[in-house]
């Protein structure tokens, strides 16, 4: 066992809560995994998740085409994780 000073508690707590933080986080990812799957991405975030890393206009022609999973919220388009990660999968 370490023994910690008084002059270094403020570092050991500040690791021990980094740690629960980190720990909690990947119980709460075992316990619910579907939340993870229902993450959504705005246009910009697309761009940069995906492979090839496309232009917008690139993606806004797929959504005039029809070509890619989305939804759209007044003017805004969205991308649901799973359905991106699926359509990845099947033009492969």
């Amino acid at each position: 066992m370490t023994t910690i000073t008084f002059e270094q508690l403020p570092q050991a707590v500040q690791i021990l809560t980094a740690e629960i933080q980190k720990l909690r986080k990947e119980l709460q990812d075992k316990l619910h995994p579907q939340q993870q799957s229902e993450q959504y991405f705005t246009l910009e975030e697309l761009c940069l998740y995906l492979p090839q890393k496309p232009a917008k206009a690139t993606i806004y022609a797929k959504v005039h085409g029809k070509k890619i999973p989305y939804k759209k919220r007044g003017k805004k388009l969205y991308f649901l994780k799973s359905e991106i990660d699926f359509w990845l999968n099947q033009n492969k």
